[in-house]
């Protein structure tokens, strides 16, 4: 049996977004992430001093999309590190990327801290 191994591995995982409505509850959306694998030793550093230590794991890990479409003209918006921020400033969404990244790494057997 063989593994495989990269210096900078990458993974995709769905990403359920749960988006407030105009009727007091909650519409789910889903897009796919694209993610980098941030290291023990990366996170510990990103995560030293930081504010919002999960954020800037998240602002390092993600690396592109599919399924982000622009709300007015519906096309597919693409990658950037601006709309990778903007996106990670949105509560509801960066919910959906910790919720679809942290497990990611642990099989799904790990639960985030609140």
């Amino acid at each position: 049996m063989e593994i495989s191994f990269s210096e900078k591995p990458r993974f995709k995982a769905p990403v359920k977004v749960m988006r407030p409505n105009d009727s007091g509850g909650f519409t789910t959306e889903k897009f796919t992430a694209h993610f980098y694998v941030i290291d023990h030793e990366e996170q510990k550093a990103l995560r030293d001093g930081a504010v919002d230590p999960d954020k800037e794991v998240l602002r390092a890990a993600l690396c592109g999309w599919d399924g982000i479409t622009e709300a007015e003209t519906k096309q597919e918006l693409g990658y950037t590190d601006a709309r990778r921020d903007a996106l990670l400033n949105v509560p509801y969404i960066a919910i959906g990327l910790a919720q679809a990244y942290f497990p990611s790494l642990s099989n799904g057997t790990t639960r985030r801290k609140n």
